[in-house]
């Protein structure tokens, strides 16, 4: 399922990008893991990366990244998630997602997964240490 965590063997094989691979053999899927993953401190630190990556490959896209403290905003209809920089990117997902988000944490400071797209993300869930909630 989309923005689940994934308890596999994975075949790695080279690429620009270094997390290019397959499942070879899926064992569970869960929303824990043993030890919290690495988050980036902010979007700016995310959009930094994401440059990186498209120097590497220039056709990349739909990256995948962790953000630690990302909260909601709502600016002339449209939500945005802004960090604690101030710095805003625009939410591409339906209400349906933003409303499980303030479920889940009513807004305050979350870690975060997310797509980064031209300009906008796509919220796939939240993390909260090492337990994971979907919000897809």
């Amino acid at each position: 399922p989309l923005a689940s965590v994934i308890e596999a063997e994975v075949a790695y094989f080279p690429s620009v990008l270094p997390q290019r691979g397959i499942i070879r053999l899926q064992k569970n899927i869960s929303n824990t893991l043993k030890h919290s993953p690495h988050k980036h401190k902010d979007l700016s630190s995310m959009t930094t990366q994401h440059l990186d990556q498209l120097r590497q490959n220039p056709w990349a896209n739909q990256l995948c990244y962790l953000v630690e403290n990302l909260r909601l905003l709502k600016k002339n209809g449209s939500w945005f998630v802004i960090d604690k920089n101030d710095y805003v990117l625009e939410v591409s997902n339906k209400a349906e997602t933003v409303m499980k988000w303030f479920l889940y944490c009513g807004n305050q400071s979350v870690s975060t997964a997310l797509v980064y797209k031209t300009k906008s993300v796509m919220i796939l869930g939240i993390f909260s240490d090492t337990k994971y909630f979907s919000l897809c």
